[in-house]
């Protein structure tokens, strides 16, 4: 039975059995023993005719994530106790008795209608902040479209998609809906699938697909179905399955609702005034453990309120993922909440900083440290103009932080979006509670944890036997991969956290000192950094030479820290941190 702080005290339902201890009464003499039923608990036998004086033994089956709290009888003991049941013994009962239970279970209220019982959903407390259920299954109203949840029975509060995870401090979620718009104003085809719309006459700002008409599902959406400049935001169920190109043309559409499970689809299909979308989940997640999926727990992290001054962002790939111990950080600055937001090199850093920087507040700081390998310079520079297909692996268990995410800058969104899709659809099928702070890079799973609550590696990692090059591409530091275009564009990142009062440093990250080209001499490497102090908008706060170690210094790869080498590393950067940021 679970234990815990208890968030909600709800009434329950019920199993049972009674021993008796003694036959010198009559039938006449018994007493009746009774368990009022409740809401998340069941008795077998609610009600059991005993002798005065004897015990009675209940069996309770409750729902998962419940505790007993209290019972009306003082007089009692549990045992046989599992995770979903116990026997409840009342002691000694000597007159006819009705007994209620208090119990507690921490869960999440899903108001559907008000007309119906709420549908109550265990938290589980895998992640910080959990996942929501999916709404579609409880929800058929004719003429209306759910599009998500929301923390208020007016929609006035926070709106979350399905299967998002839950603002922190919220339990109690209303079914968001949507009246569709007139039938009559579509045309469409009838086709093996389904139905195509082809076309749509209506003039509001706001077009809310129906699922269905005449019967039939709305499958897909024709080429010109939509073209009226007037439509601004467009509602789509899960049925829809299809969007062809130039099927939202002419539209002056900005907002989007849509799921997850749409099976074709490409940038094509909407007007570049596209500017946000949520998706409802409606597909399982297939990149659950994976180091993609530390991004929403990191991002839990940062969005909690721990009682901090400010916050302090650790960001770049994977060597700041591995190249850090931020309780060292967090030792030597304990005014600062430290979040290590390394992921991977390889993505486009910046829809995550647009992620980030939506939790960050003025005087919070951001320790920057681009890696340098050939083929992540433009992705962590910048310069990449790209929604990559596993940015959304990013984003998988947490759809909703996609609503900070500008994707007019993206103009291959959502064919990066069907290339995602079809990628998960060749992955076998996971959950929310498959954690990534169980698993390595390789998905091999730990029992103890390989992540700190701030975002750290913390598997235990010794070092590369030999001072050798491992296996990584040769990074290039000189001014023939540095390039003014790549620094610019770094700049304009910087500066958008700058206009927001956020601080921000540069510190080289950790390189392998075999893994280096020809041409990165030390005599270049000092003219590189020279040209990054005076180039970039923001501190360098240390020099090249403390971030190209030996060998022996890396774990697998020529950019990931052994254990021992990423706290010493962390020790250095405190130190080159101290001129620049208040120590309390």
């Amino acid at each position: 039975m679970k234990k815990g702080v208890s968030l909600l005290f709800l009434p329950l339902f019920v199993l049972s059995s009674c021993s008796t201890s003694g036959d010198s009464f009559t039938k006449s003499d018994k007493i009746k023993v009774m368990i009022e039923r409740g809401a998340n608990y069941v008795v077998k036998e609610g009600i059991k005719e005993i002798n005065p004086g004897d015990d009675c033994t209940f069996h309770v089956s409750f729902i998962e994530g419940a505790s007993l709290i209290s019972v009306s009888y003082s007089d009692y003991f549990i045992n046989n106790e599992t995770d979903s049941s116990f026997d409840l013994t009342l002691l000694k009962v000597k007159y006819p008795l009705t007994v209620s239970l208090e119990m507690s279970v921490d869960s999440f209220h899903y108001v559907i209608e008000d007309s119906k019982p709420e549908v109550l959903r265990p938290i589980y407390h895998y992640h910080l902040r959990e996942n929501t259920m999916d709404g579609y299954p409880y929800f058929n109203e004719e003429g209306y479209l759910p599009v998500g949840w929301n923390t208020k029975a007016d929609y006035s509060g926070t709106y979350i998609p399905f299967g998002s995870r839950a603002p922190y401090g919220e339990t109690t979620f209303y079914l968001q809906k949507e009246k569709v718009s007139d039938y009559s104003l579509f045309t469409y085809t009838k086709e093996t699938q389904g139905l195509f719309l082809t076309s749509y006459t209506g003039r509001e700002e706001k077009v809310v697909v129906p699922a269905s008409m005449d019967g039939v599902d709305v499958y897909g959406i024709k080429k010109g179905t939509f073209s009226n400049p007037s439509i601004k935001e467009a509602v789509l169920g899960k049925n829809i399955k299809v969007i062809e190109d130039d099927a939202f043309t002419g539209t002056s559409l900005e907002t989007l609702y849509c799921c997850d499970n749409i099976e074709r689809v490409t940038s094509a299909s909407f007007p570049s005034t596209l500017k946000t979308v949520y998706f409802n989940a409606e597909e399982k997640p297939r990149f659950s453990g994976s180091y993609y999926d530390t991004f929403p727990d990191k991002i839990d992290y940062l969005a909690k309120d721990i009682n901090k001054e400010h916050k302090l962002v650790l960001f770049s790939g994977s060597s700041t993922r591995f190249g850090y111990y931020s309780p060292l950080l967090e030792e030597a600055y304990p005014s600062y909440q430290v979040i290590n937001m390394g992921v991977f090199a390889y993505v486009n850093i910046k829809p995550q900083l647009e992620v980030i920087s939506a939790f960050l507040k003025k005087g919070d700081s951001l320790l920057s440290s681009p890696e340098f390998d050939p083929n992540s310079l433009d992705f962590q520079m910048g310069s990449d103009p790209h929604f990559e297909w596993n940015l959304f692996a990013f984003f998988e268990s947490n759809y909703d932080l996609l609503k900070y995410v500008d994707i007019r800058n993206y103009p291959d969104f959502f064919s990066s979006f069907y290339s995602y899709n079809l990628m998960r659809r060749s992955m076998p099928t996971k959950g929310y509670d498959v954690l990534a702070k169980h698993y390595d890079d390789d998905d091999h799973y730990h029992g103890e944890e390989t992540y700190n609550i701030e975002g750290d590696v913390i598997l235990d990692r010794p070092g590369n036997e030999t001072d050798s090059w491992i296996m990584q591409p040769l990074a290039d530091y000189t001014q023939n991969s540095i390039t003014p275009l790549r620094v610019a564009a770094l700049n304009q990142e910087y500066q958008k956290l700058l206009d927001k009062g956020i601080e921000v440093y540069f510190t080289f990250s950790p390189k392998n000192r075999n893994c280096l080209t020809k041409n990165s001499t030390e005599e270049e490497r000092d003219k590189t950094e020279t040209y990054l102090k005076e180039k970039l908008i923001i501190p360098v706060i240390s020099p090249w030479k403390e971030s190209i170690l030996p060998g022996t210094d890396f774990y697998l790869i020529d950019n990931h820290l052994s254990s021992l080498a990423a706290k010493e590393r962390t020790k250095r950067v405190s130190r080159d941190l101290y001129p620049f940021i208040k120590k309390a």
